[in-house]
């Protein structure tokens, strides 16, 4: 941990001193032709050399790759490579960091092929284990992905970000109670860890424990605070039935940022249950703004307009989102409803049905239709 640290911050005041170089001259990002970083090509290094060259070329990339630069970052990992020697087990970490670097382009088999160099030129060291399984992840393979987990934490069972990754990968397998222990042993190895904390709470608020949920999110939200956590938190308020508190918490989510759709769509749907209905409206009417294709708020604001028997804008509605989601069994059930309150009873039939069409076991549409008798004339 010591070397990775020194390492960390020697590299944060390389990659910042060469910045400053490269503003100086042009105001861009390093690109790997960059003359003032390596040799020509052809010219003869000895054995230091190469390693400063490595060491700078290397350093260089994780500033590109922190940028989101990762082509950038792939050429300067490869010329550190080159330049370390490929069997140097020095290279492992270098290997790490392109494989990082390709999994961020999703060029997932050119990763795993580095992660396989990693471990095998460092097979006792815990992040190659831990690095390769993320690219195992990413492709999908989730029990080989658990076994480099369990690899890295045989070398280091206390780094927390190895639980919060067998996590996940019990999570994509459907295997939610050994997720939520493996992002608790990740909470337990660090407590003030904010991404097991939050994963945790994620998943209790998928399964609808609630209140658990609501606690993490909550202990999330004292060691940083974050749009997402209060978005979290307000969702699970807003289904606990507080809808004063979940307004709260999306104004909080909005306020960190402003250009959270979801939080405005939560906010509205807390606003509809206290039965401020302009405001829920205007809730409505800036997520869709954030994102025109939103079908859910177009529905939610229909049904909104339908409950002040503002039918006009409440078919405006259901139509826009039967044309963005045209199967949408939400769409036709409350196009339905607002037409059989306008006294549309053929209307409403023919979307109940088309409701039934998409889910014939929906029993709520089932029992409208039986409300409504046989079509006139039938």
């Amino acid at each position: 941990m010591l070397r990775r640290l020194v390492l960390s911050v020697f590299a944060f005041w390389c990659a910042a001193s060469w910045n400053a170089q490269v503003n100086a001259q042009s105001g861009e990002t390093p690109s790997p032709d960059m003359p003032a970083v390596f040799p020509k090509d052809g010219a003869e290094l000895n054995e230091q050399e190469a390693k400063q060259h490595a060491s700078w070329a290397m350093l260089v990339g994780i500033n590109a790759a922190r940028q989101g630069e990762h082509e950038n970052a792939i050429a300067y990992f490869t010329k550190a490579i080159e330049l370390s020697g490929e069997e140097n087990p020095v290279a492992a970490d270098v290997f790490l960091q392109r494989a990082a670097s390709l999994r961020g382009l999703g060029r997932l088999d050119e990763a795993l092929e580095d992660n396989n160099r990693a471990v095998d030129l460092r097979p006792d060291e815990h992040w190659s284990y831990g690095g390769r399984a993320r690219t195992l992840r990413a492709l999908g393979r989730y029990r080989e992905a658990l076994d480099d987990y369990d690899e890295s934490l045989r070398l280091k069972p206390d780094d927390p970000y190895v639980h919060v990754g067998r996590g996940h990968a019990f999570e994509a397998l459907g295997e939610f109670e050994q997720a939520l222990k493996a992002y608790t042993d990740g909470i337990a190895a660090d407590p003030n860890n904010r991404y097991a904390i939050s994963n945790r709470a994620g998943l209790q608020s998928r399964l609808g424990n609630t209140e658990k949920a609501i606690a993490d999110y909550t202990l999330e939200i004292k060691i940083e605070r974050s749009a997402d956590a209060y978005y979290g938190r307000g969702l699970n308020y807003l289904r606990r039935g507080d809808f004063n508190l979940a307004v709260e918490d999306y104004t909080q989510a909005i306020e960190l940022d402003p250009n959270y759709h979801r939080a405005y769509f939560g906010r509205g749907s807390a606003h509809t249950g206290l039965g401020n209905y302009n405001e829920s409206i205007e809730d409505y009417t800036l997520a869709i703004s954030l994102r025109s294709d939103y079908t859910e708020a177009y529905i939610n604001r229909g049904n909104v307009y339908r409950g002040l028997e503002r039918f006009d804008e409440a078919f405006a509605d259901y139509q826009r989102a039967l044309e963005l989601a045209p199967g949408n069994l939400n769409a036709y059930r409350n196009r339905g409803w607002a037409h059989e309150l306008r006294g549309d009873l053929e209307l409403a039939r023919a979307d109940y049905l088309r409701g039934l069409e998409l889910n014939p076991d929906d029993g709520w549409l089932r029992e409208a239709v039986s409300r409504l008798g046989k079509p006139s004339g039938g």
